[in-house]
Order: C-alpha cells, then structure tokens, then sequence
C-alpha cells in the first residue's frame, strides 16, 4: 500500500517524498496476502450415545494489524505531521506556553530533526496456532464433567524498535559498552541518521506461548438448583504483550539488541483461576443466583526508575545483585470477588411478566488492592496503591417481558 504525501506549501522543509530513513521509504506499508488459515475439528463419541465425548481442534487464525499503526506511519512520517523534541537550553525551546513556535522559524539553517514512524519492509499480520482436546463425560441425568487442555503459539506480534540509536563507546575501541550489571548501553543524543530523530519502527517479531489445563463440573437445572464450576491452571509466555502499541516514549524492548530478554511471563498472565455460578429456587417463587471468581495475581516487573542504558526510554528493568532482574517475576495480590442476585418473577396476564430483582455486587467489600509502584528506588516501592474501585453495590432492578 503506497502513501502519497501532500506537497510542502507554508514550511521551508526537506521534502522526504520518495526519502528513506536510515534505509527503509517512509511511503511504503508492506502488503500481507499469503493469511491462508486451514482448521480442523472432530468430535469422537465413545459409546455412541452422547455420554461420553471426546472433541479436538486445531488450526491458524489470523489478525488484522490496527488501522492505528498504520495512521501512525501515514501521517509522523516527518511531512503530513512533524514530530520534534526540544530540551531546556534550546534556542527553540517554548519556555512560555502561550505563545507557539511559528512554523516559518523552523528554517532550513534552524532544522530540527523529526520522528517517523516507518514499518518494517517484512512485516507481517500476527497469526496464532491453536490445539484444543477436551474430554466430556455425563455422570448421571443432572450431572456432567469435562476436561479441556489447550495449546497456542503465537508469531508475527507487533512492537516497536528504536531503529536510529547510536552505541555507546566512551573509549572509541568499537565495542559497545554495558554498566555494571551488564546492561548494553546506547547513546540516544548522537543518531546514525541525523536526519531524523528517532525512526520508531513496527515490526513483527514478538511471540508468545500458552497452555492450560481446566476441570469443569456442571449441574443442569434439577431439583431447584444449578450450577457450574471450573478451575483453570495457566502457563503464558511472550516478549511484549501488547496489540497495537504506537506511543513514542512507552512499550519499547529494554534491550534493542535482543528482543528475548523481554522473554517472560505475560502481563495478562494468571496462574490459577476459579468460577462458580449457581442458581437456587428458595421457595415462593423467589430465585437465588450468584457468580464467584477467584485469579490469581497478574505479574509485574522492578524497574529501574531512569533510563539505565541510554536508549532515551525509561523502562530499564531494576539490577538486583549484580543482574538484571528479568520480566514480570513478582506478582500482585489475588483477585476475589462475588456477586448474587435476588429475583422474584409476577404474572400479569397471560404472556406478560413482571420480574422484580436485588443485586449486590462485591457481597464481601473485597478491595482487591494492586500496586503500580515499580521504582525500586522508592521507600514505596512495591506499596499497594490501587484497587479495583468496586466497593459493595446494591442494585434494584424491573424487567418486563411480554
């Protein structure tokens, strides 16, 4: 897909129509045309009768890369709009607020360089492999059990590269210097590319691994009640878990060099998580229902509080004794939360209900606190500071049906 850019009128600036940044043409979004998705289910019925049943699948599924990415590259791509960073002390720098830069200072002789964004010439629509195998069984009439177990794999997950970053190398041996816990450092003011800023680059190298394993047991409406309930063990993996990052100053590897040492658990990750719902009829025509989950705490990392390495980004993970501490190793408190429901149904007239509901969410008053206190520098660090903000709620409700 080609991106004709507009003709510079009103600004005296380098016309980048046709340019490349440090190699790659800033017109240029890659087309991706072989998302073939072959997928494949069976169901085996082990005794024929539907009481015991066996199901698999597997297959590719494709996703569409975010119309946000691709305004991003369209419109930062240093005509259409112009990215540009000023620091105190430069002769340019707005100290008053008020009063804007006029775009006629910025002269040829008083060019600052832009950012762009630019994608990568093999980018890639993100594709995810998924396996499934469940085993099914009815125990009796009321009663029935299964057992899931699935597999996903995922490539071509999109993120964002600093592609103009120069090196740092005090003693100008040509070796790229580390600090003491050996953190590659880079040099963030001084780019290969004067030209331009940063070239923040899309690319489609990220991944990510899953599995889990879910034992469910289901009760059908009988007797007066019901129910359901699962308990879910976890295992996810990836390098950057994010689906349509575009910010200039976030969500960057914290090694350039080597995406895989951002290779961890994902921040969506829970290692274990129950359901349960239920529905009870109490008596004059009243229904008890209600819904309990529990997860375990998602992952969180120890950061360094600065840029350690130089790359102009800070989100340097913590050196604990000597090493960097790797992704996502700690964990915030458990999640518990439980909500029921009350409700009473009226007849009318024939075919015309009244149902009269109580809800209370949160029955416990669960705080559910989490911390995004992540500076290891700070005496705060590691405090817990939020919540989920859902405090015991009552809820009145009238549904008519007709």
């Amino acid at each position: 897909m080609i991106n004709p850019n507009p003709a510079l009128t009103n600004v005296d600036l380098p016309d980048y129509t046709g340019y490349t940044a440090g190699g790659y043409n800033l017109q240029q979004i890659p087309d991706d045309s072989d998302n073939i998705a072959p997928r494949f289910a069976l169901t085996y019925d082990i005794k024929g009768d539907g009481s015991q049943l066996i199901r698999f699948g597997a297959g590719y599924f494709y996703s569409r890369t975010p119309s946000l990415l691709v305004a991003n590259a369209m419109l930062t791509n240093g005509i259409n709009v112009i990215r540009m960073d000023f620091y105190p002390g430069d002769e340019l720098f707005p100290h008053d607020l008020s009063d804007r830069i006029n775009p006629s200072e910025l002269t040829p002789e008083n060019q600052r360089a832009p950012s762009v964004f630019v994608f990568a010439p093999d980018f890639e629509n993100p594709v995810t492999f998924k396996t499934s195998l469940s085993y099914e069984a009815k125990l009796n009439e009321n009663w029935k059990f299964g057992i899931d177990l699935k597999y996903t794999r995922g490539y071509h997950f999109e993120r964002k590269l600093d592609v103009n970053l120069g090196i740092k190398d005090a003693d100008h041996d040509g070796v790229q210097d580390t600090d003491d816990c050996g953190r590659l450092l880079w040099d963030s003011r001084h780019r290969p590319n004067r030209d331009f800023n940063q070239i923040i680059m899309f690319k489609s190298d990220a991944e990510s691994k899953a599995s889990s394993i879910t034992f469910r047991i289901e009760k059908r409406y009988a007797d007066r009640w019901s129910m359901f309930a699962s308990y879910t063990l976890t295992s996810a993996y990836d390098n950057d878990t994010n689906e349509r990052s575009v910010s200039s100053s976030s969500s960057f590897p914290t090694n350039p060099a080597n995406l895989n040492d951002d290779w961890g658990r994902s921040d969506y990750y829970h290692k274990g998580m129950f359901k349960l719902s239920f529905t009870v009829d109490i008596g004059w025509g009243i229904k008890l229902s209600g819904y309990h989950r529990f997860y375990t705490g998602r992952p969180w990392s120890a950061y360094a509080g600065y840029d350690a390495n130089g790359d102009y980004y800070r989100n340097d993970r913590a050196c604990v004794d000597g090493v960097v501490e790797a992704r996502n190793t700690r964990r915030q408190p458990n999640f518990a939360q439980t909500d029921l429901r009350l409700a009473k149904v009226f007849k009318v007239w024939r075919g015309h209900t009244l149902e009269f509901m109580i809800d209370c969410f949160n029955v416990f008053d669960r705080a559910n606190r989490w911390t995004t206190n992540y500076d290891i520098r700070r005496s705060y660090f590691g405090t817990l500071n939020h919540s989920t903000y859902t405090p015991r709620t009552f809820q009145l409700g009238l549904k008519y049906r007709f």
